[in-house]
Parts: C-alpha cells; structure tokens; sequence
C-alpha cells in the first residue's frame, strides 16, 4: 500500500504477507477441532502462533516508513487527502465483493449483522486491518510530529505506555470491537515502534544479539501456544482470542524480536530478490486470499484435506500461489490494479 521502497522493508512485507495466509491456514485447524489431546490441534496450535507477528510487522513497517524524517512533510489535509484517495477505491471494492460473498452464503447475514460488520470495519474477517488504516492515517501526522521531537528514552516511554495502554484495553477490559477509527488504538505501540527500531535504533533492538532474539521468538511462540492449550478446556476459544491477541505480551515480544531480526537478516537473505519482487503482490494478496481458500475449500481442499503437518504447509503454498498470480493478472489492468495496490 505504501510507495516507499526500501530493499529490507519489502523482504519484511512479502514474508509478513505469507505469513497472514499461514495464519489463517492453521486457524482454520485451530477452530475446527478444538481438542488439547490432537496431535493435529496442536500443530495448528503452534502453527498459529508462530506466525502472529505479521499484522504487527506490517504495522511496524507503516511506522518505518511514515514516522521518520524522511518521510514527505505533507501538510495534515494533504496528506489525509492522498491516503483516503488511495484507500476508498480498495476499500470498496473488497468491501462490496465480500458481502456479496456473505449474501450468497447458506445463512447469509443480516441487515443489522452487516451494519454491525461495517461499523466495526469487519465485512469480512480480515478487512478490518484496511478499515484500521483509516484512523491510523487520520493520528499519523499528529505523531510524526511528536516522535520527532522526543529523543531516545521519551520515545521509548511513549512505546511502552501505548502498549501497555492496548494491552489492557484488550486484555483486561475486553473491548474487542469498536468504531473502525479507533482499531489503530491499542496497535499504536507497534507503529511507534517500527519508527524507533528502523530509524532510531538503527534496525535492532540495542544489547541484543541474533541468537537471544531467536531464543525469544521460540520462546514466546511457546508459551503462545502452552497459554492456549492452558486456557482452552476453561475457557473454549476465547482462550485462542486472549493468548493470539495483538496486544498480549508474549505476542508483542516476539512481533519486535521478529522485525529487529528481519531487518538485520534482509541484506543477506537467500530468497531477498524474489521476496522484493513479491512485495509490490502482498497488499493484494492479503485482500484477495480468503476467496481462494473460501474457493478450495469448496473443493474440498482444506488443511484438513491430509493431516495438518501437510495440510497446513501445502494448503498455505497453492493459496499464495493462486493468490499472487491472480494479483499479477489484475495489475495488468489499470482498473483492476488500483483495487490491489
């Protein structure tokens, strides 16, 4: 969605990207058999966890390029005016075609269901993060100008403060949906976040070594997944929303040590120059893969299809696949290209 190019910053979009469909593949395992003593539960227990740093990355990678000094100064309306123009035409489209998906379900939703989804920005479950892009570019300017301002440690305390904010917003008070504007609320941490790890702290988290950042990805995606299955036989999935959760701590510590060692990583990847080619396909394929997995699964093609070590690998595989080469035929079009960039 965003013009800026930067060589590390579209390695870490491309992969965040392949890991929102990952996601969605193992959650599909996760809430299907809800069962602490399957095998098969466990892996797209673990599976899922592992891959809930990519909304976060994205959000940080917003930060990177929009929080800095050299991001354009634009004047608050115009640049207001540029993101909303470049937002509405995507954000209807896939809006439209998404209820038009629902309308034509089994148990299609109704009116008040429907006013409810789009009141929350969530026509279809994974919209919301494009509807939250709305009241993340309304604060951006306000915070450009106050990151800016603040040196090290102030910038540090406002980071921690706006996690700690979202967390218990989320965590501890519940408020699970709200008016879209405000979705990019408890997420701010990661926004600001980005800005301080790309710019000021030169791409890293400072003291800590690759090898402790990798200890503490493991770590927490563990514990993510012990919290779960902890949590599952009291609580149900609502265990799967406390412990996945944007805003728990064990998530927004992995979510860091995952963008700091991307980032050190991005020079000497092995598969740097195809994940910058991907990266220009990555915001549509986040908008366009539930319809291939919607598709497939009609199929009868699910994780489910084989045993989810294999399923949910190869399910994620042909809907990346599908889904990037769908895009690169929509962009070919210049109607259709604005609907995906």
């Amino acid at each position: 969605m965003l013009s800026n190019r930067n060589p590390a910053l579209d390695q870490l979009r491309s992969l965040a990207a392949l890991a929102v469909v990952w996601l969605h593949v193992a959650a599909s395992v996760v809430v299907r058999s809800p069962d602490v003593h399957s095998l098969a539960w466990w892996l797209g227990n673990l599976s899922d966890a592992a891959s809930r740093w990519c909304v976060p990355v994205f959000m940080m990678i917003s930060g990177a390029l929009l929080l800095g000094r050299d991001a354009p100064a634009l004047p608050p309306l115009t640049f207001l005016r540029r993101r909303y123009l470049r937002l509405a035409v995507p954000g209807l489209f896939w809006t439209l075609l998404y209820l038009a998906v629902a309308a034509s379900d089994s148990t299609p939703l109704t009116l008040d269901d429907t006013r409810h989804n789009l009141f929350n920005g969530t026509p279809w479950y994974h919209l919301w993060y494009l509807y939250m892009l709305f009241g993340l570019y309304l604060v951006t300017p306000a915070l450009r100008t106050l990151v800016q301002r603040c040196d090290h440690r102030q910038l540090r305390h406002l980071i921690v403060a706006s996690f700690v904010a979202g967390s218990v917003e989320v965590l501890v008070l519940h408020r699970g949906e709200s008016f879209f504007l405000l979705r990019c609320l408890p997420l701010l941490g990661y926004f600001l976040a980005g800005h301080y790890l790309f710019v000021t702290a030169r791409n890293q988290l400072p003291g800590v070594s690759a090898r402790r950042l990798l200890v503490l990805i493991a770590g927490c995606i563990l514990l993510v997944a012990l919290g779960t299955a902890w949590l599952l036989p009291s609580m149900g999935l609502r265990a799967c929303g406390l412990m996945y959760a944007w805003e728990n701590p064990l998530v927004i510590a992995m979510s860091l040590a995952v963008f700091s060692l991307l980032l050190r990583c991005a020079g000497t990847a092995p598969l740097g120059q195809p994940l910058e080619r991907l990266a220009p396909l990555s915001f549509g394929i986040y908008l366009l893969h539930p319809l291939w997995l919607l598709g497939l699964a009609n199929l009868g093609l699910t994780a489910w299809r084989w045993h989810p070590a294999l399923g949910i690998p190869l399910l994620t595989l042909l809907t990346i696949a599908l889904s990037a080469l769908t895009v690169h035929l929509m962009r070919r079009f210049s109607l259709l290209r604005r609907v995906v960039s």
